[in-house]
């Protein structure tokens, strides 16, 4: 079994254990929460250091079957892009698990979700089959709605958890859209990137096509990363986030998006990337000048 597969089943064993402890037990609570994020932390810095630099393709592979006849399988493996974005998410998590001591109510819900919180954003990250990709992803985002709403603070955090539950639920379906317009277009019958990048690598999708998917998983995983103007949601979301889920979405989670356009947008619409560029250009300005305005005032 690969490394990855431990450091992402570590943190969500953890939370199946928690379901089972009982809620006088603060400390075991804890140290549970902990010992899983801290293995986890653990077990990336040592498969950072193993990573062998030069070598081309991924490393740490791990690919089981599940869904045949949709070319769905768990496929998971890191490169010189994600394999520090692995190792920033346990560390993150890690220390986001030591900051935890400020919940003193529902203890057992929160270290629950904050575990699970951080296996989906290491599996994001890890996995390298497009239908895992989102999974993951959405196995991480759906704990921060909640853990806002509950443990938030402030006069306007039900505010706070309505707008960023309402923003980052759009952006998430169109991303999916895009996702599966890709998966359509493409004819490959998988969903595993490696094998699907192969494939439009020597059939390239036509230029229409990649029009119409590119800015799909542009603006779907821009609102992800706050890209201007669709960042309003973020200062008061992280306001009134509890400092583990501001950690973790802010620190690691919010790089999703990003990772997202390097890894599936810009090598498999290479054409509507270029064409799209001074759009996105604009965009980045916008996210300079104006936040560098916000940040003034």
């Amino acid at each position: 079994m690969s490394t990855l597969t431990y450091i992402i089943g570590w943190p969500l064993l953890a939370a199946v254990v928690l379901a089972f402890v009982p809620r006088s037990l603060r400390v075991v609570m804890r140290g549970v929460a902990l010992g899983a994020t801290l293995i986890s932390a653990l077990l990336a810095l040592k498969m950072f250091l193993s990573f062998e630099t030069g070598v081309s393709g991924y490393q740490f592979e791990q690919t089981i079957p599940w869904v045949s006849a949709l070319g769905i399988s768990y496929h998971m493996g890191v490169d010189g892009i994600n394999v520090g974005l692995v190792l920033m998410g346990a560390i993150v998590a890690f220390a986001a698990a030591c900051v935890s001591w400020e919940v003193k109510n529902r203890e057992k819900e929160f270290y629950i979700l904050l575990l699970v919180m951080t296996g989906g954003i290491l599996g994001a990250f890890a996995s390298l089959d497009l239908f895992f990709f989102y999974f993951f992803h959405e196995l991480a985002l759906v704990p921060t709605f909640i853990m806002i709403g509950i443990w938030g603070r402030g006069e306007q955090k039900n505010y706070a958890t309505f707008q960023i539950t309402l923003y980052l639920s759009i952006g998430a379906l169109i991303a999916l859209a895009g996702l599966i317009l890709l998966y359509l277009q493409s004819g490959a019958g998988t969903f595993d990137i490696p094998k699907l990048t192969e494939h439009l690598r020597q059939n390239p999708l036509a230029a229409k096509a990649q029009n119409l998917i590119f800015p799909l998983l542009l603006f779907g995983f821009g609102i992800l990363v706050s890209l201007w103007p669709f960042h309003t949601w973020a200062p008061l979301g992280y306001a009134s986030a509890p400092s583990p889920t501001a950690m973790l979405h802010a620190g690691v989670l919010k790089k999703f998006g990003l990772y997202g356009l390097i890894r599936i947008a810009l090598p498999l619409l290479p054409d509507a990337a270029q064409s799209w560029m001074h759009i996105v250009a604009w965009l980045c300005l916008g996210n300079l000048v104006y936040c560098g305005w916000v940040a003034m005032r």
